[in-house]
């Protein structure tokens, strides 16, 4: 009965800690939710905007431009596999986007 009582205990803290883990924007392996990094945003319509900083939630981005103000974006993939391309979408505009973020690695 004890070792039951463990097994569930274990499971348990498992199911937890998996669950924190889950949908988190990630590069190698590393969470990188809440921080905001310095980077660019383009898409074909509006160009390119340098000296931007995004934030990722999950699956969203943030992107925060010099005039204070923030778009919202859908990433396509919460794990990031290379830092220069991360594609998302502005679902309300209609918008694809492709952003580059040049701090990500760092802690």
């Amino acid at each position: 009965m004890r070792r039951l009582r463990i097994a569930f205990s274990i499971a348990a803290l498992l199911t937890a800690a998996l669950a924190a883990a889950a949908g988190a924007a990630t590069f190698r392996g590393r969470n990188v939710d809440g921080r905001w990094f310095a980077g660019s945003a383009f898409n074909q319509y509006a160009g390119r905007y340098d000296d931007v900083r995004i934030k990722f939630s999950g699956e969203t981005a943030y992107v925060r431009f010099g005039s204070g103000s923030t778009l919202m974006l859908s990433l396509r993939e919460e794990v990031i596999a290379d830092p220069t391309e991360i594609e998302a979408d502005d679902h309300r505009r209609g918008l694809h986007w492709m952003l580059k973020v040049q701090d990500l690695g760092s802690k």
